[in-house]
C-alpha cells in the first residue's frame, strides 16, 4: 500500500448544492511511504518524490539545430504575440509535444513530459492544471531561448536531378520550382510579393498546427527571387549513390498572420537565407557543398513588403524580429518604461497605451501602411471599448513587453530646429539678464566717474560672465522646460502617428484612467555641435539624433543641469559679495510621475523635413566646462602684510613676543569678555576683547584683538598709535618707506583726523575698492576705550594721547538686521593696511575746543554770557593739557579683515544667545 506524507497548509469550506458541509484541505506533499497490505503502523519502504516538470527541471536551450516546423512557428509566434494568447490551445500544444516524444521523433528540445505521462497524453489525456501552467511557462521561456539562425529542409533529390536544373545563376537551386499541384497558387492571390520571392515549404512539417490558428499554410517571402540562391556542386561528388539533402540555415525577420474567414489562416515568414548545406544520406550526413548568403530584407523596414494593399485594413498581425530603425517618440517612451522600471507600469498605463496604439493602427490601416513594430490588432477598424480593453489587457501588456525587450539599441530622436537653433541651445538672455545689465550700467558709471570699480561692481561683472558661459552652453536635460506639469515625449506628441491626437493621448483618456501627465526627460551624453552654415540652412529642417538608451531612472527632485547646476555653484558667491543676482535653484520635490532616459548620443543629422534629405552631420560633442576660475576669490595679498611683524590669524603668545621686542613695554591694559553684560543679553560688541601694549615713554600703542569663544588667542585685527615730536616726520619720507615695506599703495587720501581745519593724509593697500567709502578710516572715539582694564580690573587710565581709541567696527555695522538675522559678509570690509600720518596744531583729541559752537545766538545777552563761560572753561583745558603735553606728529597704522571677523563675531554671538554664560569668577549665592 501506497501512502502520502503531507503537510496540511490550507482548511476551507467547498461549496455544495446538498446540505451536506463539506471542508477541503490543502496539503503540500512531502514524501511518500510504502507499506505491508493492512498494516499502516510501520512503512516498509519510502519512495522518492518526482517533481512536476517546470522551467526549473527541464533544460529550455535547444541542444541542436532547430528545424522550422509547426512547434518552431508556434513558438515565433508566441514570441511575438502575433496570436492572442487566448487563442492558444496549449492543452492541444501538449499533447502535440507528448506525441512527438513518445514517439521517439528527432527533436533539439530536451523532453519535458515523463516517459508515462506522454503516453497518456498521446492518447487524447487531458494534462493536469498545474502541469499545463507549466507547459505554458516552459513554451515562453523556449520561445525566449529560440537562436536567430533556424534550419529548414528545402529538399530531398538525387545529384542528377539537382544538376539539371539549374538556375542562370550557374548553380543547383536550393529553394526548387513549385509544382503545379502545390499550394502555391491558393497563396499567391494572398500576399503582395512578386511570386518569384515565394517559397512553400513541405506542409507535413505543419500539419500539427500552429498555435492559435490551427491548421495553416506557411510560406517563406525570400529577400530576393529563388534563383538567386543556388549552391554549386561539383558533378563528380561521391554521393554513395543516394540522395542529397538540402538544409538551408535561416533567420526570421518577420511573421504575418493573414485569417481570411473563407481560407485557412496563413504565415508568411520573412526569412533570410544565410547558409545552403548538401548532405548524402547515404555517407552518414557528410556534406558534398555549400554556400553562404548575405541577402537581406530591405533595411527601410520589413513593413515595405508586408503592406497591406493601398486603402484596406489589414487581415491579420505581424511580429518583427528585426533590429530595424525605431523613432525615439511617444510609443518608444512607453516601452523603455516597460523594459527598465516595469513595477512602475500598471494596468492603466497598459491601457492607455492599448488606447493609442489601437488609433495608431487604425490610422496606418486606412494609410495602406504597416506600423512600426507590426500589427497587435487583426483589425484596427472595430471599436475599443472598456470591455475588448479589460479582455486584451493581459495580452497587450505579454506582447508589449516583448517588443520592450527587443527594442534595437539605437532610436532616432527628432527635434525641431527653429531659425538655425536646437531646443537644447538658448539664443536668449536667461533669467539673470536684467540684473546683469543694470550691474553693467552701474560699472559703467563708477568708471566714468570714479575711475576704478568698487569690490561690489568686480565681483558682478565676473558673476555675469560665468552665469552667461551657463546659460549659453548646450543643455544635455532635454524637455526640462520648468513648466508646472506636463513635458517630455509623452506629452505633447501631436505631430507623431503614435499619438495623433494631443488631446486624446495626454489629457482626456489620462484624466479619465486616473493618470497625471507625463514628465519625461532625455539626458545625453553628447550633443550636435551646430556650426554657423547650419544655421544658416534654408528649409523646413529637423535634427535627428541616433541615441542608444542606457537606462531609464524615477526622479523625486529636479535633475542636475548646466544652468541649475551653476546657480547652485554660484549662490555661495552671490551671498558672500551681496550681488543679489543669482535666482536659487527650485529645490521642490517633484509631484507625479518623473523619468528621465539615460542615453548615449551615436550619430546626428540635420534633414530637411520635406523632402527627407540629408543636408548636414554635425558632429557630436560633451559639454565643455564652465569658466569656473570666474568664481574664484582671489587669495588676499593685504592678509598676507604685517605690523612689525604681527600678521593676522597668528596667536596672542607670538604676537606679544614681537611687541616686547619692538618696545619696552611699560603697561598692559586687557578686554575681556567675562563679566561683560553683552553675554548674559546675547549682545555681544565688535572688537571688546584684546590686549592694550602701551610703553614705558608712553609715546606708543599697540592693540591686538581676538574673538572667544569663536577664536580665543587669535590676532583678528591690530593697530598701533606712535607719537612723535611735532616736525619730526616728512611725509615725502614717510611715503617711500611705506612704499618700500608695502609696495605702493593702492590709494593716498586726504583726512581730517582732529576734526579741525587741519588735513592728514592716509596711505591704504587693500585688495579691492569696497562700495562702503568708510573701508579706507578709522574713526576714533572714547567709548572703545571702556573695555580696557588694568591687571587689577580697573579700569584704564589710558596716556594722555589716546584719550580717543581707534575704532576697527563700530557696534552700528555688525548689529543684526532688521529680520535679527546676521546681515551679509558683504556688508563688511575685506582686508586692509592702512597708515594715517597728521600733524596736530591742537591737541589731538580736543575736538576743536576753539571753534566750540552751541548752535545759539551768541547775540542774545544770556547766552552770550553762557559761551565766554564756556570758552573760558575751554582755555583753561588747553592750557592745562598745554603744560604736560607738546605738540605732536602722529602716526596711526592698522590692519583688519573686518569680514573675516564678522564671520567669527556672529558665530560667538550666536553661542553667547545659545546657552548662558559660564560666569568667570565666584560669586555668592543669591536667593530669588
Amino acid at each position: 500500500m501506497l501512502g502520502i506524507e503531507a503537510r496540511i497548509v490550507a482548511l476551507r469550506e467547498k461549496k455544495s448544492d446538498s446540505n451536506i458541509r463539506r471542508l477541503e484541505y490543502g496539503i503540500e506533499v512531502e514524501g511518500t511511504l510504502l507499506f505491508r497490505h493492512n498494516d499502516l503502523s510501520q512503512p516498509i519502504g519510502r519512495l522518492p518524490l518526482i517533481a512536476i516538470p517546470s522551467v526549473d527541471t527541464v533544460g529550455t536551450a535547444p541542444t541542436g539545430p532547430v528545424p522550422v516546423d509547426w512547434d518552431t512557428v508556434s513558438l515565433l509566434l508566441l514570441s511575438g504575440s502575433a496570436v492572442d494568447i487566448d487563442d492558444i490551445d496549449f492543452a492541444a500544444w501538449a499533447r502535440q509535444r507528448a506525441y512527438r516524444e513518445s514517439s521517439g521523433h528527432p527533436d533539439p528540445w530536451t523532453p519535458f513530459f515523463r516517459e508515462q505521462i506522454a503516453d497518456d497524453l498521446a492518447s487524447g489525456a487531458q494534462p493536469e492544471p498545474e502541469l499545463l501552467a507549466n507547459f505554458v511557462e516552459w513554451n515562453r521561456a523556449r520561445a525566449n531561448a529560440l537562436p536567430e539562425t533556424l534550419t529548414v529542409n528545402t529538399q530531398t533529390a538525387t545529384l542528377d536531378w539537382l544538376l539539371e536544373r539549374k538556375s542562370p545563376a550557374e548553380g543547383a537551386r536550393i529553394f526548387p520550382e513549385p509544382s503545379d499541384n502545390s499550394a502555391f497558387a491558393a497563396v499567391m492571390p494572398r500576399l503582395n510579393l512578386p511570386p518569384e520571392q515565394l517559397f512553400v515549404p513541405g506542409q507535413h512539417d505543419f500539419s500539427a498546427g500552429l498555435a492559435g490558428l490551427g491548421a495553416a499554410e506557411v510560406v517563406f517571402a525570400l529577400p530576393a527571387a529563388r534563383d538567386q540562391f543556388t549552391v554549386k556542386i561539383d558533378p563528380d561528388a561521391k554521393t554513395g549513390g543516394d540522395y542529397l539533402d538540402v538544409h538551408v540555415d535561416l533567420r526570421v525577420r518577420d511573421i504575418r498572420i493573414d485569417t481570411d474567414e473563407n481560407q485557412s489562416p496563413l504565415a508568411a515568414l520573412y526569412v533570410e537565407p544565410v547558409k545552403a548545406r548538401v548532405t548524402a544520406r547515404a555517407l552518414g550526413g557528410a556534406e558534398i557543398a555549400s554556400a553562404t548568403f548575405d541577402s537581406r530584407h530591405p533595411d527601410t523596414e520589413v513593413s515595405d513588403i508586408v503592406a497591406a494593399a493601398p486603402g484596406s485594413a489589414p487581415s491579420g498581425a505581424s511580429v518583427s524580429r528585426s533590429a530595424a530603425a525605431f523613432p525615439f517618440n511617444a510609443e518608444a517612451m512607453d516601452l523603455l518604461q516597460l523594459r527598465y522600471l516595469p513595477d512602475t507600469v500598471d494596468d492603466r498605463m497598459i491601457e492607455l497605451m492599448m488606447i493609442a496604439r489601437h488609433d495608431y493602427e487604425a490610422t496606418m490601416a486606412k494609410l495602406g501602411e504597416v506600423p512600426v513594430g507590426a500589427w497587435f490588432f487583426r483589425d484596427p477598424s472595430k471599436p475599443l471599448d472598456g470591455a475588448e480593453r479589460t479582455k486584451r489587457l493581459a495580452s497587450f501588456r505579454e506582447w508589449s513587453q516583448k517588443r520592450a525587450g527587443s527594442l534595437p539599441e539605437r532610436l532616432t530622436l527628432t527635434l525641431e530646429l527653429r531659425n538655425g537653433v536646437a531646443p537644447f541651445e538658448h539664443p536668449h538672455g536667461g533669467p539673470h539678464a536684467i540684473e546683469c545689465q543694470s550691474a553693467d550700467a552701474r560699472s559703467d558709471a563708477q568708471m566714468a566717474t570714479q575711475g576704478s570699480l568698487t569690490e561690489k561692481d568686480a565681483m558682478a561683472a565676473k558673476l555675469c560672465a560665468y552665469l552667461d558661459a551657463a546659460w549659453s552652453a548646450p543643455e544635455p536635460v532635454l524637455f526640462d522646460e520648468g513648466v508646472s506639469e506636463g513635458r517630455g515625449l509623452r506629452y505633447d506628441c501631436g505631430g507623431e502617428r503614435y499619438c495623433p491626437e494631443h488631446a486624446v493621448y495626454a489629457s482626456n483618456v489620462r484624466q479619465e484612467l486616473g493618470l497625471p501627465p507625463p514628465n519625461d526627460l532625455v539626458r545625453l551624453d553628447r550633443l550636435p555641435a551646430l556650426d554657423e552654415a547650419t544655421r544658416k540652412l534654408e528649409g523646413e529642417l529637423v535634427l535627428e539624433i541616433d541615441v542608444a538608451p542606457t537606462g531609464v531612472i524615477p526622479l523625486t527632485a529636479r535633475p542636475h543641469t548646466i544652468w541649475r547646476g551653476a546657480n547652485r555653484r554660484a549662490s555661495p558667491f552671490d551671498d558672500e559679495h551681496g550681488l543679489g543676482i543669482v535666482m536659487e535653484p527650485d529645490e521642490t520635490p517633484l509631484s507625479g510621475r518623473w523619468l528621465m532616459v539615460e542615453a548615449k548620443a551615436i550619430a546626428a543629422r540635420v534633414v530637411n523635413s520635406e523632402t527627407g534629405a540629408t543636408v548636414a552631420e554635425p558632429p557630436l560633442a560633451a559639454p565643455g566646462p564652465l569658466p569656473e576660475a570666474l568664481l574664484e576669490t582671489s587669495g588676499s595679498n593685504v592678509r598676507n602684510l604685517d605690523v612689525l611683524g604681527i600678521r593676522l590669524g597668528m596667536s596672542f603668545e607670538d604676537a606679544e613676543r614681537l611687541i616686547r621686542e619692538h618696545m619696552e613695554v611699560g603697561r598692559v591694559f586687557k578686554a575681556d569678555r567675562a563679566g561683560q553684560i553683552g553675554l548674559a543679553s546675547g549682545n555681544l560688541e565688535p572688537y571688546s576683547s584684546g590686549h592694550l601694549f602701551v610703553s614705558r615713554s608712553e609715546n606708543e600703542a599697540i592693540a591686538i584683538f581676538d574673538e572667544p569663544p569663536a577664536a580665543p588667542g587669535v590676532v583678528l585685527g591690530v593697530w598701533r598709535r606712535l607719537r612723535l615730536p611735532k616736525g619730526s616726520v616728512d611725509p615725502t619720507a614717510l611715503k617711500a618707506t611705506l612704499t618700500e615695506r608695502y609696495g605702493a599703495p593702492n590709494a593716498i587720501e586726504e583726512v581730517y583726523p582732529t576734526g579741525t581745519s587741519d588735513k592728514g593724509v592716509v596711505f591704504l593697500w587693500r585688495d579691492v575698492k569696497h562700495e562702503r567709502q568708510d573701508c579706507g578710516q578709522l574713526s576714533q572715539h572714547a567709548e572703545s576705550g571702556r573695555w580696557w582694564r588694568d591687571e587689577a580690573g580697573a579700569p584704564a587710565q589710558p596716556p594722555s594721547f589716546l584719550r580717543h581709541y581707534p575704532v576697527l567696527g563700530s557696534a552700528y555695522h555688525f548689529a543684526s538686521a532688521v529680520d535679527g538675522e546676521d546681515k551679509p559678509l558683504s556688508d563688511f570690509c575685506p582686508p586692509i593696511l592702512g597708515v594715517w600720518y597728521a600733524t596736530y596744531p591742537v591737541l589731538p583729541g580736543s575736538e576743536g575746543m576753539g571753534q566750540f559752537t552751541t548752535g545759539a545766538d551768541p547775540q542774545v545777552p544770556q547766552i552770550k554770557q553762557w559761551a565766554e563761560q564756556v570758552a573760558k572753561v575751554a582755555e583753561q583745558m588747553e592750557a592745562d593739557r598745554a603744560r604736560s603735553e607738546s605738540m605732536a606728529d602722529e602716526i596711526m597704522t592698522w590692519l583688519n579683515d573686518q569680514r573675516g571677523y564678522a564671520r567669527l563675531f556672529f558665530e560667538s554671538r550666536r553661542a553667547a544667545s545659545a546657552q548662558p554664560a559660564v560666569p568667570a569668577n565666584a560669586m555668592p549665592q543669591v536667593k530669588f
